[in-house]
């Protein structure tokens, strides 16, 4: 008895119930949103270069009119081991030579080393994409100069892995609001100060040769950058080839059980190959003009390529029949993405006009191609294809002016536009062992979103201790989407109103507290038919889709231990969704994202970085992270009340750095790992667990000044994950299960080596 063949749910796209479906197409108001973007760029590119010629840097200027206020900085006195805290001890500053016992080469190593910091840098030195929604008070929590970066690919992580610690005068860690900030704080802001002028040329290299593959030679990777100043002008670029782990190795046997007895019988082992192939190159700027205005653009082209090998024998156990499944999968891609903002004092203020255009295309192709050794079986060939675009243009402007006592206030708009066009195709073999077109129910769709922003913010030193700050936001959005078998148009009006207070109970602790509505982004893919690879399946996409809203209540306190000992925090939250994005039914065996009602994610964090002086390791930290959560929600498929998908109950990481000076070396071992989750569908409930910590492990050896050797250890358990999944006939409501699933999933480790330099 084999079980059900993977490509079932493909017939359930495109069976019979097909025609029923296409009666219930869409008919709602289209809009052609495309004639908004010309004037949003024509007027954004108008502001922002009408004054000032062209230049490229991402390191914002130091003397910005919006950074953070001076005079906070200035009543800052000096503190143990060389750092300053301010008098309301809401910033603690780090000068330079604080980090000269530890052999840093970039800004990346330096957080690395301030206590509490550490979880801000990606462990690659490279975040993932922002996901925000638009450019609005949310983002990266670490700025430079008191600035953000205008862009949203070009991301902070890779920005301070290449800028060279020598360019740094201090580091300032924010706890909690401040005055003049361009970002939401989400607990500690860092913002890295620079040296200003006497900049003279300057690089940096990198070279590593990665090892992925049991029975495949490894890959050489490297970048490099360079940056100069040139009169007023500032500038950065940077090329990559890598990414730094651009190979996985996984291996992974399912068991298929009758529900009846529990007896096994089928069994699949998969093995699978996936190599990618980056080309990422940067430019940066900043130009300052004799009437203060300061010019800052970002730039990013990448090529990213993906090649995936996954191999499937699936054995009868009763017949010992053998099914094979070979898949390749191809990824190419191509994005591009330009950035810039323009700064001008106006009176006792300032006002940025910032904007952003990101343009991103990909196409995909899965060939799949199964044979067996029944002598009833046939073989057959499949293939999916994906062609997808999705662009992000946002203008944004803001002025921002000190009040007196201390006050400040934000007032400013923001229009964006976010764009998807894709189109799923699905081939398979006929009698004559051609691959023909199937149809697919909305696999070509045009989402569009055009939103309208206004938002205000001030922030109110109620005393020398206590700030509030008060900010509201209100958003207005129209979604629509066009294609063969939908044609919609919807409008939402959202009011997001938000409250942080700070309260420096001491010079070494402080209580921080907020309310905030937040509306999520949109995942576009989601209104169209995707193909997921993972359960070999074509998935529903629902145009019905809304955003998903929350309350967010948060309250930490944080105590900053003496001497620069480290620190201790804990948090606690409770969100409160509404329209939370899950699963639903669109018809009676399927189901696509959507939006099941309330949800409820509620829980306690504890940090701590401390150093271990204590115990005679003067130069080594230990960070520790300890949460645990509740989460509830009712399945719209069985009325009962679940965790939320895919939120695990606890989750802990530990990160041990040590500097051994005497040997000019240092090294570091990360550990993360999470509790089960589970994952509910309207055919299967699901189980997952992690049953061993996800480890890397990092060592540096400075061989001289300006040449380190380094070696990284990543996933050196295997991150070995089991799932149980229960597999049921029709609605899992109706209770009828067809089978159980048994996953054992298991990554090679891998090691990468390399050399790092500057010039």
């Amino acid at each position: 008895m084999m079980s059900p063949n993977p490509k079932v749910k493909w017939l359930a796209f495109h069976g019979p119930d097909r025609a029923v479906r296409r009666t219930e197409q869409y008919s709602y108001r289209s809009t052609n949103c495309d004639r908004a973007t010309r004037p949003m760029v024509a007027a954004a590119g108008a502001l922002l270069f009408a004054c000032s010629p062209l230049a490229a840097h991402a390191v914002p200027s130091a003397t910005s009119g919006d950074q953070i206020e001076q005079q906070t900085l200035d009543d800052a006195r000096p503190g143990p081991n060389g750092d300053k805290t301010d008098n309301s001890s809401s910033i603690v500053i780090y000068d330079a030579n604080y980090f000269a016992a530890y052999g840093v080469n970039s800004v990346a190593d330096m957080l690395r080393w301030i206590p509490g910091t550490a979880a801000l840098v990606p462990r690659d030195g490279n975040a993932p994409s922002a996901s925000a929604r638009g450019f609005g008070s949310g983002g990266d929590q670490i700025l430079i100069n008191g600035k953000r970066l205008s862009g949203k690919a070009t991301d902070i992580g890779s920005v301070v892995q290449r800028m060279k610690a020598e360019r740094v005068a201090r580091i300032e860690v924010i706890r909690g609001t401040a005055p003049g900030l361009e970002v939401q704080s989400q607990g500690i802001i860092v913002n890295i100060v620079l040296i200003e002028g006497g900049s003279t040329g300057s690089g940096s290299w990198q070279v590593h040769y990665g090892d992925y593959f049991e029975n495949a030679p490894g890959k050489f990777d490297g970048r490099m950058s360079y940056s100069n100043e040139i009169g007023p002008l500032n500038y950065l670029l940077s090329a990559e080839s890598g990414p730094l782990n651009r190979g996985t190795n996984f291996t992974r046997t399912e068991d298929y059980l009758s529900p009846e007895d529990g007896q096994l019988f089928e069994r699949r082992d998969y093995e699978e190959q996936a190599l990618q192939h980056d080309h990422i190159y940067t430019a940066s700027g900043t130009l300052h003009g004799s009437d203060g205005r300061i010019l800052n653009v970002n730039a990013r082209l990448a090529n990213l390529q993906t090649e995936s090998n996954r191999n499937i024998a699936a054995t009868d156990v009763n017949t010992a029949e053998v099914e094979d499944t070979h898949s390749l999968l191809d990824t190419d891609s191509k994005s591009w993405e330009i950035g810039g903002d323009l700064e001008q004092r106006l009176g006792r203020g300032a006002l940025k006009t910032r904007l952003i255009y990101a343009d991103s295309a990909s196409l995909t192709s899965d060939f799949t191609t199964l044979t067996s050794t029944s002598a009833e079986a046939t073989d057959t060939q499949t293939l999916v294809v994906t062609d997808q675009e999705t662009t992000e243009t946002i203008l944004r402007s803001s002025f921002r002016s000190a009040l007196n006592k201390g006050r400040n206030l934000e007032l400013g708009a923001e229009v964006a536009k976010n764009t998807l066009q894709k189109a799923v195709s699905l081939f398979e073999q006929d009698a004559t062992d051609t691959l023909v077109p199937v149809d697919i129910f909305n696999s070509d769709s045009n989402v569009e979103e055009i939103r309208y922003e206004a938002f205000g913010k001030h922030y109110w030193p109620l005393s020398s201790v206590i700030a509030l700050e008060s900010a509201i936001n209100v958003e207005y959005s129209n979604i629509s989407q066009i294609g063969a078998d939908v044609d919609d148009d919807r409008t939402f009006v959202f009011v997001k109103p938000r409250f942080d207070l700070r309260w420096d109970i001491s010079e070494q602790s402080q209580l921080r507290s907020s309310l905030a509505r937040s509306t999520s982004q949109l995942n576009f893919n989601n209104f169209v038919a995707t193909f997921d690879r993972e359960d070999v399946e074509i998935d529903a996409g629902n145009p019905d889709l809304e955003p998903q809203k929350a309350w967010v209540i948060q309250m930490t306190y944080e105590r900053r231990l003496t001497d620069d000992r480290g620190m201790m925090a804990a948090r606690a939250f409770y969100n409160d969704y509404d329209d939370h994005i899950d699963k639903v039914a669109i018809s009676e065996t399927a189901s696509a994202p959507g939006n099941i009602g309330d949800a409820r994610l509620y829980g306690i964090e504890f940090k701590s970085s401390l150093r271990l002086d204590q115990i005679g390791l003067d130069t080594a930290v230990l960070d520790a992270i300890y949460k645990i959560q509740n989460s509830e929600t009712i399945d719209p498929f069985t009325g009962e009340e679940r965790p939320m998908a895919n939120v695990g109950r606890q989750q802990w990481s530990l990160r041990w750095r040590h500097d051994i000076p005497d040997w000019r070396f240092n090294y570091a071992l990360d550990l993360d790992w999470n509790t089960d989750t589970y994952t509910q569908d309207i055919n299967f409930r699901q189980q997952e667990s992690l049953r061993k910590p996800r480890a890397f492990v990092t060592g540096q050896l400075h061989l001289m000044d300006n040449l380190v050797l380094w070696l990284q250890g990543r996933v050196i358990f295997g991150d070995p994950r089991r799932r149980i999944r229960e597999i049921y006939t029709g609605n899992i409501a109706d209770g009828i299960l067809l089978q159980q699933e048994s996953r054992l999933q298991e990554y090679r480790p891998e090691t990468i080596v390399g050399l790092r330099g500057r010039f």
